[in-house]
């Protein structure tokens, strides 16, 4: 069942305004059915998403970072996306990044900002992920050690 952005809660970026962000917050994002049927609601909270390019998309959730892949998991979602740093937001991660435990292994993140979605496809070394968020911004960025994968971060870092 397809849907306009403002029937899914989402609101989408026109490139004017304050960069409010693609979407409010993992909630909005989440497609709802009032009608018969109720088939939207059982869809994930990314499938309410544009499958094209999305600038300004507004992160909150876990990143694992790695030397030669990183990838993203938006809280809310179950869908994992290759994460590429860039500007201001890789100086951050650098800063804390940079150690030789995270050279050697993987480290994870909790982490709000800001950044541009990739349309839908095959990104990542692999071509594993099925789209790609280049993080420009970073407003909050802490790492984590007592989970272990970004699933098992989310739980612990995300809203409820």
């Amino acid at each position: 069942m397809a849907c306009a952005a403002s029937a899914c809660g989402l609101k989408l970026d026109n490139g004017a305004g304050s960069g409010a962000g693609a979407m409010g917050s993992p909630e909005q994002a989440t497609a709802r059915s009032s009608g018969a049927g109720g088939t939207a609601s059982m869809l994930p909270p990314e499938a309410a998403l544009s499958a094209g390019k999305l600038r300004d998309f507004a992160l909150e959730g876990s990143a694992a970072y790695d030397f030669e892949d990183s990838s993203f998991l938006q809280c809310g979602f179950s869908e994992q996306w290759s994460a590429l740093f860039e500007g201001v937001a890789f100086e951050r991660l650098q800063d804390q990044a940079l150690s030789e435990e995270c050279q050697l292994s993987r480290c994870l993140f909790a982490i709000s900002g800001s950044g541009d979605l990739s349309a839908r496809g095959r990104y990542g070394q692999a071509g594993t992920y099925p789209r790609e968020l280049t993080i420009t911004r970073v407003s909050k960025l802490e790492r984590v050690t007592r989970a272990s994968d970004l699933a098992a971060l989310n739980d612990l870092s995300c809203p409820k």
